[in-house]
């Protein structure tokens, strides 16, 4: 998806900064590697680090786009965090799997006009655990469009 958004927006000729962020040092290595090499023109710069522990200590900037494919841990596995997730958000809720939380950071981190587009589980569309995420989303959001591949 990122090579495709890549290609699609240096026709416009204006500077891109390509910033991620991943905790797998060899993923950090092979990705940076590889878009450099694709994308000369392209700043890129992919950061050996946990975004949630990125944005929480203030090293993350604002941003036009942001893409991302949260990871899914289940509720169960993040027992001790859920007290400071509580406090850190406002979609909160103690049954949530973790990547609902990347919405509302994804959301804080855009410029003003900014695109959010994430791979993600429909899940929190049914859920209660979404209830608070659907209702943020309604508030701060235009929704452009949503693909559900639910059932293929």
């Amino acid at each position: 998806m990122l090579i495709s958004i890549i290609q699609a927006l240096l026709p416009y000729g204006k500077r891109l900064y390509v910033v991620g962020y991943e905790i797998d040092e060899e993923v950090v290595k092979a990705t940076q590697s590889n878009l450099s090499a694709m994308f000369p023109s392209v700043s890129v710069n992919i950061r050996n680090e946990d975004f949630l522990i990125a944005v929480e200590n203030g090293r993350v900037e604002k941003y036009d786009y942001v893409i991302a494919n949260p990871p899914y841990i289940r509720q169960e596995a993040i027992k001790e965090q859920k007290e400071a997730l509580k406090s850190k958000f406002e979609i909160f809720c103690s049954t949530a799997d973790i990547y609902t939380y990347f919405f509302e950071l994804g959301f804080n981190i855009l410029k003003n006009g900014g695109i959010l587009s994430f791979i993600t589980s429909n899940k929190f569309f049914r859920a209660s655990y979404g209830q608070k995420l659907r209702e943020f989303m309604l508030k701060n959001a235009q929704i452009h469009s949503i693909t559900d591949l639910n059932g293929l």
